[in-house]
């Protein structure tokens, strides 16, 4: 199989787009109906776990050539891309998710998220449940990251009361303004930092917890941009005394955040039910915004999430692979079939839940 670089997704300043017209695909009452003939179909055979579905078991006919503009703007337009127009009261979350799942299998190589052994990861407020919840189980504003995969898919099951809006900025833009300002803290961020990862993950997966040598938050290389950005795995590292920041590796970190916070480099994507998003994970960070939350499990604000790897690219440079292939096949012995189906995952949470308040 050839491959293709990604370096084409152009800078751009959120204050200077619409993503409405840079990157929103409305489908049409014909594509709606091929989604749902997929769908039919894939329910009309027995049941199958994630890990066994292929295309062809949920197809998509009729929808090749908005999956191909799609790609194509994830992979050398603006970076990101959002489909709106499900029904979702036709739907149950089930059946959304294998939607999402479907538009996945076409766009991508679906993967492993953790040491959980999930295909579909629940964004959720889980903090009066896990006693360290992970970052997409924390409720109100998040930071703003990367993940470790080539796209991060969002599908919207429920949206929040008020905000939770899906806030992005484009990585080449935002270090390319460093280079410009601050070439000095450019260096920084190139030379890179030292990682840690959560410990299950490690325990269970191939990898050390510490990331043996330092990891570039970005890099140029062989006509290709590639950004990892994960603040959080920094400051763990910081405060397992694994390492210690520098005077100017913390201006450097910090230079990131005002930037990718700042107005003029961020826009934000406004969530509602059913909508899909993908993102460029090399080439545009994402976080959100505060939102207040409904208490009850199925009223809380929640999406799914998933990570493709895309075959046609580059591989991610060597520098920054963090989550082995064989960590996720170590993650994937773990998994239970059908576990983050949302229907078991939100009944247990739910169970959990009522365990609390008895």
């Amino acid at each position: 199989m050839t491959t293709d670089s990604n370096f084409s997704v152009q800078p751009w300043k959120g204050s200077q787009i619409d993503w409405r017209t840079h990157g929103l695909h409305v489908f049409t009452p014909g594509e709606l109906e091929a989604i749902d003939a997929g769908l039919q179909r894939y329910k009309a055979g027995p049941p199958m776990d994630f890990p066994q579905m292929q295309k062809a078991d949920l197809p998509l006919e009729g929808l090749a050539g908005v999956l191909a503009k799609g790609s194509q703007n994830i992979q050398r337009g603006t970076g990101f891309m959002m489909f709106r127009g499900l029904d979702v009261t036709r739907y149950s979350r089930d059946e959304l998710a294998l939607i999402f799942f479907a538009i996945g299998l076409h766009l991508g190589v679906p993967m492993i998220q953790s040491h959980q052994g999930e295909y579909l990861g629940h964004v959720m407020n889980l903090s009066d449940l896990e006693k360290s919840p992970r970052g997409y189980h924390t409720g109100g504003h998040m930071g703003m990251h990367t993940d470790s995969c080539d796209v991060v898919g969002l599908m919207c099951m429920h949206s929040a009361v008020s905000g939770g809006e899906s806030r992005i900025a484009n990585a080449p833009a935002i270090f390319g303004e460093i280079e410009r300002t601050r070439p000095d803290l450019a260096e920084v961020l190139r030379r890179g930092m030292y990682f840690r990862r959560m410990e299950q993950d490690a325990e269970y997966g191939h990898g050390p917890v510490l990331s043996p040598q330092r990891i570039p938050l970005y890099v140029r290389q062989d006509g290709q941009f590639s950004c990892y950005f994960l603040g959080g795995y920094i400051q763990r590292a910081v405060k397992a005394g694994d390492t210690v920041l520098s005077a100017q590796e913390q201006e450097a970190l910090d230079l990131v955040n005002r930037l990718t916070e700042s107005p003029e480099f961020y826009l934000d994507m406004q969530f509602t039910n059913g909508d899909m998003q993908f993102l460029n994970n090399r080439a545009v960070l994402h976080g959100r915004t505060h939102y207040e939350d409904g208490k009850e499990i199925m009223e809380r604000r929640h999406l799914v999430r998933m990570w493709l790897k895309m075959p046609s690219w580059q591989p991610m440079p060597a520098a920054q692979v963090f989550h082995s292939a064989e960590d996720r096949e170590a993650w994937g012995r773990r998994r239970t079939p059908l576990m983050d189906m949302p229907s078991r995952y939100l009944a247990e949470k739910a169970r959990q839940l009522q365990a609390l308040a008895a």
